[in-house]
This record gives C-alpha cells, sequence and structure tokens, in this order.
C-alpha cells in the first residue's frame, strides 16, 4: 500500500472538510487509515476485507471514498432500518460536506412497495376481510392517490404495522407481479425504483436483495450488479447466512396456496371458464393439508431424510407434484382469457419444476431439508459450501468487493470469514477501536459457576446478576443464547424486581422496548439474539451488559449437522473450523453494545465458565478488546459505583 497520504485521508484528516463543517467531528487516526485502505481498493481493484472497532467510523470511512472515486458503487447492508440511516443521514452529511451530488438511490425488496394491482383486486374481496383490514387497506388507496408520484414504500404510510396481515394482499411478489402487460406498469413503484437503481452511482441495498440479484433474480431486480464497477458490504459478517438462503432454492404452502387464492380472483374477473379450473384449484389446497398434516405439528426444522421416515411423505409429495402440474395444464388452457390467468399458469409451471427439483435432488453438494411452522412448511435446497456457492456468482463478474464490519476475525485471524464468502486471496486489513477499554470497562467472569448444560444454570445466573444489577440501578442488557433461558429468566426476576423496569424481548416491538429502554433511568432489558448486535446505546443509559454463556450454534439444526458431516468427510474439524469460530464473532457482536463511545463507561459480564475451564475459552478472551478482567463480583459492583460518582 501505497505511503503518501491519499485522498480520503486529508479530507477525513485535521484540518480537513469533516473537522471544519462538521462541530461534532474528531479526526481519528484510525479511521482515516481505514478510508485510505478502501480508496486503494477502489482505485486498483481486488476484494478486501476491511474489520475496524467498534467507534473507527466506518461508516464514513468508505462512504467518502465511494463517492470521490467517480465510480458507479453499491453499498449492501444488512437491515433495512441501516439502509434507511445510510440513505437519510450519512450519504446525504458525506455529500453535504464534501458539497457534492452523486446520483443516489435506495432500493428495497418489492415486498415494500405498494402494487397498485393487487391493491385492486383486493376490492373484489373486501367483504371476507375483518373491518381493522378494509379500513387500512382504504388507508392505503388514499395514500397512493395523495401521493401517485411518491415512492411507494409501505414504510412512509404511517399508522400501519409493518408486519400487519394487509400487506400480502397490498405488495406483489415475483411470482404474481404481472410485469409490462399491467395496466398499472407505467406507474408501477417497483419499476420507478427499479429505474432509479439502473441509473444511479451510490445505490444502497440490503444482503437479502443482493442475493437474490445475484442467484436467482427471484426479486424481480435483474441486472443491478453488471453496471455497478464495485460492491461494499457493510455488516459483511451476515452476508454468509443470507447467501445460503438466496443462493438454494425453496417453495412453500403459502406460495401454493396463494396462487390457489390469486387463481380465483383473476377467474372472476377475466372469466375463462375453463371447466375444472376452480376444483382444480380446491384439490390442490387439499393436497397441501394433507402434506402439512403428515409433518412434525410444531415449528422446527428438519433434514428432509429424518422427515422421510414417515412413509407417507413421499407420496405425498407426489400427489402435491401431481395436484400443480394438473392445475398447470388447466391454468394453460385458461390463459387466453388475460394476463392475470397467463401469470397464474406462469407461477404454476415454476412451482411444479421446484417441487420436482426438491422431490429430484441427490446433489451432494446440495442440502434439502423442512421447515416447519404451526400452519405451513417450506422445502428447501441450500448449498453445503457456501463459501464455494458465493465466490462461483461474484468471481466472474470481475468486480471490486469490500467486506467491512467490526467483527470479521477470530483471534487475530481471517480465515473463517474468508472461508464464508469464498475469497481466500483478498487483502486483509484490521484497525483497533479507538476507544480505551482498559479505563473505560471491566469484564467479570464470575467463579464457581456450574456447566451451562446443569439443571438450575440460569437461576445461578440470575442469584449472581441480581446484586450486580441493584449497583447498576437497572440500565442493563441481559442477552441470552435461547429464547427458553430468556423467558426463565425473566420469571426469576419478576420475584426480585422492586426498583428496575423490566423489559422483556417479545412483550412489545423491539423498535419499542429500545427506545423506552433509553428514557428510563432504571430499566433492565432481556433480549436473545435481535438485540446481540445493531443496537446503539450510548450514555449512562447502559452501565452494564451480561451475556448467559458463550453463544454456540446448535448442532442438530439440519444444515449444520449436514455441513459437519461434510466437513468431516473431508477430514476437517467441523468445531475448531466452523463452530468455534461462528461463536466468536457472535459473542464480539454481543460485547460491542457495551462502549459506544469515547465517554461510554461499563461493566461487562460473561458468566460462562468455558472461557477458564476449556482451552478453547483463551480464544474467545484473545478475540475480545483489551478490556481488565476479574473473578471476583464485589470488583464489579466497586466499578459500577465507581461509574456513579463520575
Amino acid at each position: 500500500m501505497s505511503e503518501t497520504t491519499t485522498n480520503s485521508e486529508r479530507t477525513l484528516g485535521p484540518g480537513g472538510p469533516f473537522e471544519r463543517c462538521l462541530p461534532a467531528f474528531k479526526p481519528r487516526s484510525v479511521q482515516q487509515k481505514f478510508a485510505s485502505s478502501i480508496e486503494h481498493t477502489l482505485k486498483h481493484g481486488g476484494v478486501l476485507v476491511a474489520e475496524s472497532g467498534t467507534g473507527t467510523g466506518k461508516t464514513f470511512a468508505y462512504l467518502v471514498p465511494a463517492v470521490l472515486s467517480g465510480l458507479k458503487v453499491i453499498i449492501s447492508t444488512y437491515t433495512k432500518n441501516l439502509q434507511e440511516q445510510l440513505f437519510k443521514r450519512d450519504l446525504p452529511a458525506v455529500c453535504g460536506v464534501l458539497n457534492i451530488s452523486p446520483n443516489a438511490a435506495l432500493l428495497k425488496g418489492r415486498a415494500n412497495y405498494v402494487c397498485l394491482h393487487r391493491l385492486e383486486l383486493t376490492r373484489d374481496t373486501e367483504m371476507f376481510l375483518h373491518d381493522r383490514e378494509r379500513a387500512a387497506l382504504e388507508q392505503v388507496r388514499n395514500r397512493m392517490q395523495r401521493h401517485r408520484r411518491g415512492s411507494g414504500d409501505i414504510a412512509e404510510i404511517g399508522g400501519i404495522d409493518e408486519d400487519s396481515s394487509i400487506w400480502p394482499m397490498a405488495t406483489s411478489t415475483p411470482e404474481n407481479c404481472l410485469g409490462g402487460e399491467c395496466r398499472f406498469y407505467q406507474d408501477c413503484y417497483v419499476n420507478r425504483a427499479r429505474q432509479k437503481a439502473l441509473s444511479a452511482d451510490v445505490l444502497i441495498v440490503n444482503h437479502h436483495l443482493f442475493c437474490a440479484d445475484l442467484g436467482l433474480k427471484v426479486d424481480g431486480f435483474a441486472n443491478l450488479l453488471p453496471g455497478a464497477d464495485a460492491v461494499i458490504f457493510d455488516e459483511a459478517h451476515k452476508l454468509p447466512g443470507v447467501a445460503s438462503v438466496f443462493l438454494g432454492t425453496s417453495v412453500g404452502s403459502g406460495q401454493i396456496l396463494d396462487l390457489c387464492r390469486d387463481l380465483s380472483r383473476e377467474e372472476e374477473s377475466e372469466q375463462s371458464q375453463v371447466q375444472g379450473l376452480l376444483e382444480g384449484a380446491a384439490r390442490l389446497e387439499r393436497e397441501v393439508t394433507r402434506l402439512r398434516s403428515a409433518l412434525p405439528g410444531e415449528t422446527l426444522r428438519l433434514s428432509w431424510d429424518d422427515a422421510q421416515r414417515q412413509v407417507e411423505l413421499p407420496g405425498l409429495l407426489q400427489g402435491l407434484i401431481g395436484g400443480i402440474d394438473r392445475l398447470a395444464d388447466l391454468l394453460k388452457q385458461a390463459s387466453p382469457a388475460g394476463e392475470g390467468l397467463t401469470r397464474c399458469w406462469e407461477r404454476s409451471v415454476q412451482l411444479a419444476e421446484k417441487l420436482s427439483d426438491f422431490a429430484d435432488s441427490r446433489e451432494h453438494s446440495q442440502i434439502r431439508w423442512v421447515e416447519t411452522t404451526v400452519k405451513n412448511f417450506r422445502l428447501h435446497v441450500t448449498p453445503l459450501d457456501v463459501g464455494h456457492s458465493l465466490s462461483q456468482y461474484l468471481d466472474p463478474l470481475e468486480k471490486t468487493f469490500i467486506h467491512t464490519s467490526a467483527t470479521l476475525s477470530v483471534n487475530g485471524r481471517f480465515d473463517y470469514f474468508l472461508d464464508q464468502v469464498g475469497a481466500s486471496g483478498a487483502d486483509t486489513v484490521s484497525l483497533p477501536s479507538p476507544f480505551d477499554y482498559r479505563s473505560q470497562s471491566l469484564l467479570l467472569v464470575p467463579e464457581d459457576l456450574p456447566d451451562p448444560r446443569a439443571r438450575g444454570y440460569i437461576e445461578r445466573v440470575v442469584s449472581i446478576a441480581s446484586p450486580i444489577v441493584a449497583a447498576a440501578r437497572g440500565r442493563t442488557f441481559l442477552l441470552f443464547t435461547s429464547h427458553r433461558a430468556l423467558k426463565q429468566a425473566a420469571q426469576l426476576l419478576r420475584k426480585q424486581v422492586t426498583d428496575w423496569v423490566l423489559l422483556v424481548q417479545g412483550e412489545a416491538p423491539r423498535n419499542e422496548l429500545l427506545e423506552r429502554f433509553r428514557q428510563t433511568d432504571n430499566a433492565v432489558l432481556l433480549g436473545s439474539a435481535s438485540f446481540w448486535e445493531g443496537v446503539d446505546v450510548q450514555g449512562a443509559a447502559l452501565s452494564c451488559v451480561m451475556i448467559d454463556k458463550l453463544p454456540f450454534e446448535y448442532p442438530d439444526e439440519p444444515v449444520l449437522r449436514a455441513r459437519f458431516a461434510d466437513m468431516e468427510v473431508r477430514g476437517r474439524r467441523p468445531f475448531v473450523e466452523y463452530q468455534l469460530p461462528n461463536a466468536v464473532i457472535a459473542l464480539r457482536q454481543g460485547v460491542g453494545r457495551l462502549i459506544r463511545d469515547a465517554t461510554d463507561k461499563g461493566l461487562l459480564v460473561l458468566f460462562d465458565p468455558r472461557l477458564y475451564s476449556k482451552s478453547y475459552g483463551r480464544v474467545f478472551l484473545n478475540s475480545l478488546p483489551d478490556i481488565p478482567v476479574t473473578r471476583d463480583a464485589g470488583d464489579a459492583v466497586w466499578f459500577l459505583k465507581q461509574i456513579d460518582r463520575t
């Protein structure tokens, strides 16, 4: 790498425009080095894996070289909330300082945009809906009439939850979209968003949409990638998990039942009068019900081999395939009646192909498994080696790819992440957090803890946690590796709580819980996976983070089990090469909730005794920031009291 100062370093450095224009901005050498690495890669090409500790300011560090490069850049992040933050806050701030106006666009999956055709179709079936659903649909219609030239983004329609049951009725899927034959095509919000995306210099997407476009084009946004010069993956540690889903195939009972319902609506509108069409849809619905009834009744995931131990399943799957084949024949006859029925015919053919592929799949490189909920099921074919599959898609594109996150390395090495994304030859850089963890924090690993699998473990965790939470006067995150442990701890704490406000995941929406935590002086928040990352609470509101045990994934999950078996056949070590590094990265994310600012101070408590009783515990400890460690809970209480005095 060049020894000369780069444009990004000067821009973010002392006396640069950011220091002059943003009062709260403070130049950080690690941020400048980080930006310089990204600028170098954008200029010369290749693949860069860049890790930067919490507080580096990585968002500005990649946005500055991206917008100054003159390249067409796609920025992919993990969630829609992070997309919104980048597009509406961070990118405008950077462009304002630099006094430039790149053509920027935000693109989400099609389920985030109102479909005018689907909205119109619901008029014929509204009599079957609840009053609140009819009122919500009318609110959407009114909004669309008042803002016909708007984005159509459902997040901008106030008063209706994004999980509302009306959205599948008011948005489209790749299967039911009529495309250019739709009479609303010129006003289509999805089409408008896609056209803006294709012409943008800076395009902000999420990993789900990126992988959908990369793989099977299932979201209808194909051809975004060929026009881009570079892709920056923020929160890159989440990319392999998303790719695992989208680079495989899946078909669910919901898709089949949606087809049957849409077929009925379109037949009522277009009147093909093909004999047996509606009866064929009803028979197919019964085939779906039969297959669901033969699967376990609870929510779970299991391999198809295990599922087939119920001898009737293969026959029921063939019955489902036969039912959809027969319906496809009828829809082919009905398709001349109109575009709606034509699209239903195309969907039926696609679903039949996916079901047949699942039934016939014998590829060693793929995993067949089934996912059930109380009412539905989904059949999956997932790649065994995600990194290999991902590299097969990315390598031929010959683009510049930059992966960035606060947590990509394990024990100072990037081997695990590089393997997961198929980027063995990538350049790597790791820059530490600018925070002074030795003075800002303390880590407690309590002594005399039982094995995490032992009966009574959570009771012991709560008994140790209670006086520490009291010393912190609430202001604590208690993070758990399972919902079961979370619920058990909540029950125990409710018996003891007198001076704290207890906030429990699942009892209110995530954002509402976070807002209440920030606004309450003595709150204790109990959360599981979704609170381990992407949560930013600065200042004294969060003085303590506790984690119940090391976040190892359960190896009985069917995809993991298959991958571990494959690794063993190839002479590899699943625990050392997969389970351990995956758990380290997850733990680093949870730990990262504690110190979010240079003035923050806080206590970290890791309850798992394996940090000292097992040899691999040292890998976890070596991967954490340089935090002083104590085994004495009394030290932790003293530290919290000192924080309270400052």
